[in-house]
């Protein structure tokens, strides 16, 4: 699981300093090459277009850092 710069951490969209820099998680649903892959959107199940890896950061749930801890 992944989280994915949003919009506005892209510079397509200009927000005040308290909003999210980040979207997701996504699920990673296949490696396209060796720095592109494709997600989908856990609620809606829709596919993303591809996303290239330096714009993705691992997801850790509050049960995995407890889980880690």
């Amino acid at each position: 699981w992944v989280t994915s710069l949003s919009g506005i951490a892209m510079g397509k969209w200009r927000g005040g300093k308290l909003q999210p820099r980040r979207e997701g998680p996504y699920k990673i649903i296949t490696k396209l090459s060796s720095a592109t892959y494709e997600l989908e959107d856990l609620i809606s199940h829709k596919r993303l277009s591809p996303i290239h890896i330096e714009r993705l950061t691992p997801y850790y749930s509050f049960t995995t850092i407890n889980y880690l801890n």
